[in-house]
C-alpha cells in the first residue's frame, strides 16, 4: 500500500499481482471503514514494480507497505 497526498486528501493505493489479496484487502476495507473513507483506497493488480504506472514520480509519499493480506 502507498498512502499520498492527493488533490487535497490523503489517499491509499495497493497493487499486488494476487488477485485473491486485492479482494481479501476490499473485503477487510468493507469491514473496518466507511464507505466514504473506502473511496480513499486504489487497489491495482499488478506488480509492485510497476508502482510509477499508477502513482505518479512527482507524487509526496508517505508510507509503503508491502505484502498485502
Amino acid at each position: 500500500m502507498v498512502a499520498s497526498w492527493y488533490s487535497g486528501y490523503w489517499s491509499c493505493v495497493g497493487l499486488d499481482v494476487q488477485g485473491e489479496a486485492l479482494v481479501n484487502t476490499s473485503s477487510l476495507l468493507d469491514e473496518t471503514v466507511d464507505q466514504a473513507e473506502k473511496q480513499l483506497v486504489k487497489l491495482f493488480n499488478i506488480c509492485h514494480s510497476k508502482i510509477e504506472e499508477v502513482v505518479p514520480k512527482d507524487t509526496s509519499v508517505r508510507l509503503v507497505a508491502f505484502n498485502l493480506v
